[in-house]
């Protein structure tokens, strides 16, 4: 892989095939009695060497800054500008730029966890397993960016060229160095300088077309709810004054009274009571692709970013290395913190459901409804929904399949079919759209 990376980066189009000429006159030129081919591989190689030795003449030298935006979505090309600055003598001309980006490997587990799950690659290729290796490569890297010309750069000044990206997977992707080339007097292998500058951009989970959520809920008591009534359900409501006690916090003091009176005076506030929307994202995949996993994440963002949803607080709930809760209201910098979240959680394989379910009943005296997003539709699961339309909280079931194939009866979801989803993954955008609550 180290080697390939390398040859994409050394050589030119015309360096490339001058290699593989190399190799089939060498091939056929082995027996010089019999062939002249020995004659065109001293040649090639020759012209090869050659363009190695001038390749290693190039004493530029560059800064490199990049103007990043804060975020970009899985499967749009973004494109960002880099600013390059001639730090030498004479103008530098001919030069192009490519971007390296970090990768940790996927390791053996990992890869056969993807190998048991692949049915789509041909059986040589699974026994030889390279393909899917590079395949987990290229989606652990996180993006693919062309090799982009730069225009000439005279001493001491800066060029700025724009770079297009295009995200593979949500999560951060992060940039390495950047890689300068500047071909030989022959155009077949390339001058490199590599400009060491880390950064990274966080890439968000991609995004459909979904309804607004309508699901009928009663407005419940929020302990500590104040800090969100600004903006989402009843507004913070001045009640009385009242003589200051012990605990009272100092921002609640009536400042006015208290100078008229020379003692502390607070004021007095009504409970806060609005609608809280839970939304629970199954993360256990089991023996499921991590395809079907993105899916989910992606159903989730989109009802998370439907800007119509402005009229309640919502608890997005998931098992990731452990449990986690995160509350947040519709605010617009709240509503990227949320999807800031999806686009870094993890599938979990190695954790029971339960460890969910017991989350969210730990939660549940403060939701006026559920949304829920299934990988599966299994016993546990249903027992799950039964125990909370038991407790009368509205639930929106979502399961997410492989197949077009597989479809599931609603069980304990029987007389609220609308309720109940069934969406296969080739055809996720299309299904969410025409959902209805």
């Amino acid at each position: 892989h180290r080697l390939s990376q390398w040859s994409r980066k050394k050589l030119t189009a015309a360096g490339t095939l001058i290699f593989i000429g190399i190799i089939f006159s060498g091939v056929f030129g082995v027996d010089t009695r019999q062939t002249l081919s020995f004659q065109i591989f001293s040649l090639l190689l020759s012209l090869l060497l050659i363009s190695f030795l001038f390749s290693f003449i190039f004493r530029g030298r560059f800064t490199i800054q990049r103007d990043l935006p804060d975020y970009c979505t899985v499967g749009q090309t973004m494109q960002y500008r880099v600013k390059i600055r001639n730090e030498g003598i004479s103008t530098q001309k001919d030069l192009s730029i490519v971007e390296e980006l970090s990768c940790v490997m996927p390791d053996y587990p990992e890869f056969l966890r993807h190998l048991k799950l692949d049915n789509k690659t041909n059986r040589f290729d699974r026994y030889i397993g390279y393909p899917l290796w590079l395949k987990l490569v290229q989606f652990k890297r996180g993006a693919s960016i062309k090799v982009t010309p730069v225009e000439n750069i005279p001493a001491g000044k800066t060029n700025t060229t724009k770079i297009e990206i295009h995200p593979d997977r949500r999560g951060y992707i992060n940039f390495n160095q950047s890689v300068l080339l500047r071909p030989d007097p022959f155009g077949l292998s390339n001058s490199v300088r590599n400009i060491s500058k880390q950064d990274s951009v966080l890439v968000l989970p991609k995004r459909y077309k979904a309804p607004a959520i309508t699901l009928p809920g009663i407005r419940r008591y929020q302990q500590g709810g104040v800090n969100h009534a600004g903006s989402v359900g009843d507004s913070q409501e001045f009640v009385s004054l009242r003589d200051y006690r012990p605990g009272d916090p100092i921002k609640n003091i009536h400042w006015r009274s208290f100078a008229k009176q020379s003692m502390p005076v607070v004021k007095e506030f009504q409970d806060e009571y609005f609608v809280r929307m839970g939304m629970v994202l199954d993360t256990f995949l089991e023996s499921r692709n991590e395809m079907l996993f993105e899916e989910a994440v992606s159903v989730a963002a989109s009802l998370i970013d439907d800007p119509g949803n402005n009229d309640s607080l919502l608890d997005l709930m998931f098992v990731g290395n452990e449990a986690h809760k995160f509350t947040s209201d519709r605010g617009i910098a709240n509503l990227n913190r949320m999807l800031e979240i999806l686009a870094c959680v993890n599938a979990c394989h190695d954790k029971p459901f339960e460890i969910l379910s017991n989350l969210v009943f730990r939660n549940i005296d403060s939701l006026s409804a559920l949304i829920c997003i299934f990988l599966d539709w299994n016993e546990s699961r249903q027992d799950f929904i039964r125990k909370v339309r038991a407790l009368n909280i509205p639930v929106l079931v979502i399961v997410l399949e492989e197949s077009s194939m597989t479809e599931h009866l609603p069980g304990p979801m029987q007389d609220q079919v609308n309720r109940f989803h069934v969406l296969h993954q080739q055809n996720v955008a299309e299904q969410l759209k025409n959902i209805s609550f």
